[in-house]
């Protein structure tokens, strides 16, 4: 295991110590958590994948709240697990956001938050494989620390993993 592996598991074994994890796992729970340290509130939208493709989940950042766009299609564990993955980016700094060029499918989305706000949160692009990787481990271990095993693997979700280009399997 690389030298940065390890670094990436011990900061998200401690970024897991830090919160207090229902049994039986509550996915409302961890929200309000974030949003108790983040100082703003949460908002879990559905969003209607068209445009976006492979995206399951986006995490916009507002004035004064964050919103979490999830795939309306998923349903249960497959949905806490896309949830927990944008509460991941947020637990571990990284910035929200897109590419400049999803400027309208954002705008789609949220269309209450003014343009140049939603401009200035589409930082993040291509760059952050290590905060994706980061993001699904830290996801991940929520997962397995509230003792919920991880969403079982269907035919259709191995296809779509691999069709994408960006797909590794050693992650």
């Amino acid at each position: 295991m690389r030298r940065a592996d390890r670094r990436m598991r011990r900061r998200c074994a401690e970024l897991v110590r830090d919160l207090v994890l229902s049994d039986p796992f509550d996915l409302d729970d961890v929200v309000a958590q974030v949003s108790t340290a983040r100082g703003r509130p949460i908002r879990l939208l559905p969003m209607n994948r068209g445009a976006w493709h492979a995206v399951c989940g986006v995490w916009v950042t507002g004035e004064s709240e964050d919103f979490i766009f999830v795939d309306g299609q998923a349903t249960g564990v497959h949905r806490e697990h896309i949830v927990l993955h944008e509460l991941a980016h947020m637990l571990c700094g990284h910035r929200s956001g897109l590419a400049e060029s999803r400027f309208a499918d954002v705008s789609a989305l949220v269309p209450d938050l003014d343009p140049e706000t939603i401009r200035r949160v589409l930082a993040r692009s291509d760059y952050e494989d290590d905060q994706e990787r980061e993001a699904e481990l830290l996801a991940s271990m929520l997962r397995g620390r509230a003792g919920v095993p991880p969403p079982p693997l269907t035919s259709s979700a191995a296809e779509e993993l691999a069709a994408r280009p960006d797909a590794r399997l050693d992650a």
